[in-house]
């Protein structure tokens, strides 16, 4: 996430664990964070999901 970051990517993380998401905040602090399940969220425009 981080290297997409820089590369200029906007970053969204959604992840059921509240534990990861909180690690995500810190190694990414400018992304959007949901803490959901994946399978049944909305997801935005993207140009690409990663897992």
């Amino acid at each position: 996430m981080q290297e997409l970051e820089a590369a200029g990517y906007d970053v969204l993380r959604i992840d059921i664990s509240e534990a990861l998401v909180a690690i995500a905040r810190k190694r990414v602090p400018n992304g959007q964070f949901r803490q959901e399940l994946l399978l049944t969220t909305e997801l935005p425009e993207c140009v690409a999901v990663i897992n």
